[in-house]
């Protein structure tokens, strides 16, 4: 029987798989992992509310520019900014 793989480790690969992740390019996305605050985490809101053994997960995108999102720390934005 296969042993299985803690919540820890999975999420580790799936970094590894987001960050090696070449998809985004072809509709002109930026990987987070091609700037220079990237993490080891699968977004900037996972940093914020990241809990491994949540009941529920909520998934955000980040329609951020790049350059907005390097301006901004690489930190979740939750209101408008003027």
């Amino acid at each position: 029987m296969p042993r299985r793989l803690s919540r820890e480790t999975l999420y580790r690969r799936l970094v590894r798989q987001r960050k090696a992740d070449e998809t985004l390019a072809r509709y002109k996305l930026t990987n987070p992992a091609s700037t220079p605050c990237d993490g080891n985490h699968l977004g900037s809101f996972a940093h914020w509310a990241g809990d491994l053994y949540a009941d529920v997960v909520v998934v955000i995108a980040d329609f951020r520019s790049p350059e907005r999102f390097i301006r901004d720390r690489c930190k979740p934005v939750l209101a408008a900014d003027p």
